[in-house]
C-alpha cells in the first residue's frame, strides 16, 4: 500500500490600493492595510464566492438539496488556503487536490471568481457613495438656505447693517489657536505614549511606532526608527541560522537598545518643546478672550450665524 499523492497548485492575486472615500475615512480610525488584506482573505474563503466557484466549475449540477450544496462548498474550503505573499500587496491562492489537473483548475477559478465578486462589490460600492454624496447635498443645499434666512432674520430684527471688522479677526484667531492648541495636545499624548511603553517594555512596538507619523514625532525621530527597522531585519536575518545567542545577534540587540534610548531622549526634548508651545498658546488664547470680552454680543451672535453659512458652502 502506497500513500495516494497531493498536488498543490497556486494562483496570486494583486491587491490594488483602496482609494474609496469608505477606506479613506477607516484609515482615519487606524484600519490599516493589513486589515483589508485579512478581509479580501476572508471574502476568498467565504461561502458565496466558494459556492459560485463550484458553480463555475460545474461541481453543483448533481447537488439537489441544501445539504448537498454545504458539502461541496466545505469540500472546496478545506481544499484550499489563502495568505498573503511576505509584505507584499498580493495574495496566494493554494489548492490541493489528489488530481493535479483539480488542483490547478480550483486555483485558477478561485481567482477568477474572488476577481469578479471584487469588480461587482466596488461597482456596488461606487454607487452607494454617490447616492450618498448626492443625498448629502441636497440637505447641505436646504441647510445652507436655512442658515441664510437666519442671519438675514437676525440682522432685521436687530437692525445690523454690518459688524465691526475687529470682532471677526478676534474670533478668527482664537478659533485657529484653539486648533492647534487642540493638534499639539494630541501630538503630546501619543508621545507621552510612547515613552510609557518604553518605560514599561524597554521598547517600541511596530504598532506603536507606525501609528505615528512624521509630523507628529519629528525628523530626527522618523530617522531613528528608520534605523531601527534596519537592525531588525538584520537580527531577523541572522535567527534563520543562529540562536538569540549569537555574538552577532547580541551586538544588534545592544545597538537597540542604545538606539532606543536616543529615542526616548528625542521624544522627551520633543514634549519639552511641544510643551513650551502649548503654554504660548494658552498665553496667547487668554489675550485673545479679554479683547472678544470687549466686542458687542450682537457681532458675536452674528458672526456665528454666518459662519454657519459658510459650513454649509
Amino acid at each position: 500500500w502506497q500513500p495516494i499523492p497531493e498536488y498543490t497548485a497556486e494562483a496570486k492575486i494583486q491587491i490594488e490600493a483602496n482609494q474609496s472615500m469608505a477606506s479613506l475615512y477607516l484609515e482615519s480610525f487606524g484600519y490599516s492595510v493589513g486589515d483589508e488584506i485579512e478581509t479580501k482573505i476572508s471574502v476568498i474563503r467565504s461561502y458565496p464566492v466558494l459556492r459560485r466557484t463550484a458553480v463555475a466549475m460545474g461541481m453543483m449540477e448533481n447537488a439537489t438539496t441544501l445539504a448537498d450544496t454545504t458539502m461541496i462548498v466545505q469540500g472546496l474550503e478545506a481544499s484550499i488556503d489563502v495568505d498573503q505573499e511576505g509584505y507584499a500587496n498580493i495574495l496566494v491562492i493554494s489548492a490541493t487536490d489528489t488530481n493535479p489537473i483539480m488542483a490547478r483548475n480550483l486555483a485558477n477559478r478561485l481567482a477568477e471568481v474572488y476577481k469578479q465578486h471584487d469588480f461587482e462589490q466596488k461597482i456596488k460600492q461606487a454607487r452607494d457613495t454617490r447616492k450618498f454624496v448626492e443625498t448629502q447635498i441636497f440637505a447641505a443645499r436646504d441647510s445652507l438656505a436655512a442658515a441664510e434666512e437666519d442671519a438675514k432674520r437676525y440682522r432685521e430684527e436687530h437692525h445690523i447693517i454690518s459688524m465691526e471688522s475687529q470682532a471677526s479677526v478676534v474670533l478668527g484667531q482664537i478659533n485657529e489657536a484653539e486648533g492647534n492648541r487642540l493638534q499639539l495636545q494630541n501630538v503630546v499624548s501619543i508621545i507621552d505614549h510612547m515613552l510609557r511603553e518604553i518605560e514599561n517594555t524597554g521598547e517600541l512596538t511596530q504598532e506603536t511606532l507606525q501609528g505615528a507619523s512624521r509630523e507628529q514625532v519629528g525628523d530626527a525621530f522618523a530617522l531613528f526608527v528608520q534605523q531601527l527597522n534596519t537592525l531588525n531585519l538584520e537580527r531577523e536575518g541572522y535567527l534563520v541560522g543562529y540562536t538569540t545567542e549569537h555574538p552577532s545577534i547580541r551586538q544588534i540587540d545592544a545597538r537597540v537598545r542604545q538606539l532606543t534610548g536616543t529615542m526616548e531622549e528625542e521624544l522627551k526634548r520633543r514634549r519639552t518643546t511641544l510643551q513650551a508651545n502649548l503654554d504660548a498658546i494658552d498665553k496667547k488664547l487668554e489675550e485673545l478672550k479679554g479683547e472678544q470680552d470687549y466686542l458687542p454680543t450682537l457681532g458675536l451672535v452674528l458672526n456665528r450665524k454666518d459662519r454657519k453659512i459658510l459650513l454649509f458652502t
